[in-house]
């Protein structure tokens, strides 16, 4: 199933969005395609796009969530302005004390951020689930500025390509 997630939070032709916080969450079995071309899955996502008004979030926290066997990804933003002639990102993102169990690709990826923290986060026993060809990572974020990523775990990851821990 592409870009399936247990948890989405969508903008669009929003403007803003202040001040969301997700806390405590248990989300399991999101069985997303592990296929990138067929836009994955995810645990957790976030995504701000535009038809007729710029939309992101400010003050997105994620924290103290528990995820596990999600398929592709555990906690994945997307943004229609990770490009810089487009350039308008999310702002304070904070992602803090999760706990990642079996996920195969990506455990975090913060995408068109500013200021986004990712700390005291552990991912552990992923699975080997992904075809050949497909990679993966721990924690890593992409067209992001102002960016910290600090006192996380990742261990025993076994993605076929890449597997930064």
């Amino acid at each position: 199933m592409p870009a399936r997630a247990g948890v989405l939070l969508h903008v669009e032709n929003f403007g803003t969005a202040h001040h969301i916080v997700l806390r405590g969450l248990h989300v399991h079995d999101a069985n997303g395609s592990l296929v990138r071309q067929d836009r994955g899955g995810c645990g957790i996502g976030w995504r701000n796009e535009e038809r007729r008004m710029r939309s992101r979030f400010d003050g997105l926290w994620i924290e103290n969530c528990h995820l596990w066997r999600c398929e592709r990804n555990g906690i994945t933003g997307s943004s229609a302005y990770w490009r810089r002639t487009v350039w308008y990102p999310s702002l304070t993102i904070r992602i803090s004390g999760n706990l990642l169990e079996q996920i195969p690709r990506d455990g975090i990826v913060p995408i068109g951020c500013d200021g986004a923290v990712i700390e005291y986060t552990r991912m552990r026993d992923c699975t080997r689930l992904l075809p050949e060809g497909e990679a993966g990572a721990g924690i890593w974020s992409w067209s992001c500025d102002n960016t910290g990523i600090q006192f996380n775990e990742v261990s025993d990851h076994k993605a076929p390509w890449d597997a930064q821990d």
